[in-house]
């Protein structure tokens, strides 16, 4: 079992969280809309066109306008008006269909379209995105939290392992995540990168200048990098990565213990060396 700390894998949950909240947000509200417009189009049973236009125009702000557009009709020799407000684009003095209510004419719209409008749906669509990059994202997320826990079934663990930051394609406060990558040598000699976790806690480096691995051997896309991760019951001599340059001198890299402590680089002879990595 190893002290394997999944904090900033989990912060990078929030960002998808807050995506799936705003979306979930603007589809309420967008609903809520669609419902109340239907409803109230649902009782205009009948239309007329009006007989004249009115436009006046409402100051607003300093060099802002808004315009009302009054339309007037009749509805079994009364006359109505209908009133439709728009905001700085100045409608048309054009008659239009005036929809209203045929047991109460007072009750009217105008612009009624029984398919939704372009706006509308390209409003649909932002909270549906939303919903789809925090949702699919939180879910893998989750996913990898349950593989990097398992890990302490069938993980093997390499200590102080020289390593290099990347990139990542998230910013957050216009600051770049970055995440570790290392070139890790599998037991049948081929070498592979292996990209860590992006670093949502901004933590950029340890104080010894190198990373600790967790890996699946049998699997070897099961992995995890942190800058510190010890087994619990204490770490072990072939727990600390072999520099293949060094080897031949008998040196291993052992910095710090599972409790953190500093632990100085220590050089065997050829044979406590080999009686090392045969044990």
């Amino acid at each position: 079992m190893y002290d394997i700390n999944l904090n900033f894998v989990k912060k990078g949950m929030i960002l998808h969280v807050v995506f799936l909240v705003a979306g979930l947000f603007i589809a309420t509200v967008i609903l809520l809309d669609t419902f109340t417009v239907n409803e109230r189009v649902m009782e205009m049973d009948n239309k007329v066109l009006s007989k004249k236009v009115v436009i006046d125009k409402n100051k607003v702000l300093i060099g802002k306008v808004s315009y009302t557009a009054s339309y007037y009709y009749e509805v079994n020799g009364t006359e109505y008006v209908c009133k439709h407000y728009t905001s700085d684009v100045k409608p048309g003095d054009k008659n239009k269909k005036v929809y209203y209510d045929s047991k109460n004419p007072s009750k009217c719209t105008v612009g009624y379209f029984k398919t939704p409008k372009k706006g509308t749906l390209i409003c649909i669509f932002i909270p549906v995105i939303l919903l789809l990059v925090g949702g699919i994202n939180i879910l893998k997320i989750n996913k990898r939290i349950k593989v990097i826990k398992n890990l302490n079934i069938n993980g093997k663990l390499v200590k102080n392992l020289p390593y290099e930051l990347k990139p990542t394609n998230v910013s957050i406060n216009g600051e770049n995540i970055k995440k570790p990558v290392v070139e890790y040598t599998l037991p049948s000699g081929v070498i592979v990168p292996l990209y860590g976790d992006p670093r949502h806690d901004n933590i950029m480096f340890d104080n010894d200048g190198l990373i600790d691995l967790v890996i699946d051997e049998k699997n070897p896309n099961n992995y995890f990098l942190d800058y510190n991760i010890n087994r619990i019951s204490g770490n072990l001599p072939e727990d600390f990565y072999i520099d293949p340059n060094r080897e031949k001198e008998g040196e291993y890299l052992t910095n710090k213990d599972a409790k953190g402590k500093s632990i100085e680089f220590t050089t065997l002879s050829e044979e406590e060396f080999d009686s090392l990595r045969n044990e």
